[in-house]
């Protein structure tokens, strides 16, 4: 990262993991790094990554339970953490089909 701007997180964010077909919640986002990207013409571009209170949050991380309660998991916005893992579990059981 370079140029990161570091900034505090509002209470209620959360940290979501991924083990095998489970999420679930882990540490609060105390703050958001942002690193700019160098974007295209006429875009704005940014990585935002969560930080808690440990530092970086381990390898397992896939996204962010908001103080809403709704789930943001990549480009992905889930209205619960309910229909985040009803998605993640149809997704992975397709993934494995198509391995058969």
């Amino acid at each position: 990262m370079t140029d990161v701007t570091i900034i505090p997180a509002q209470p209620g964010f959360t940290i979501l993991y991924a083990d095998d077909e489970e999420l679930s919640r882990g540490e609060p986002v105390i703050a958001w790094a942002i690193d700019p990207e160098k974007p295209k013409k006429g875009e704005l571009a940014a990585d935002v990554y969560p930080i808690t209170p440990d530092g970086a949050p381990a390898s397992n991380y896939v996204g962010v339970e908001n103080p809403d309660k709704s789930v943001s998991v990549g480009d992905s916005l889930y209205e619960s953490l309910d229909a985040a893992q009803k998605d993640r579990r149809e997704h992975l059981r397709a993934e494995k089909a198509l391995k058969k």
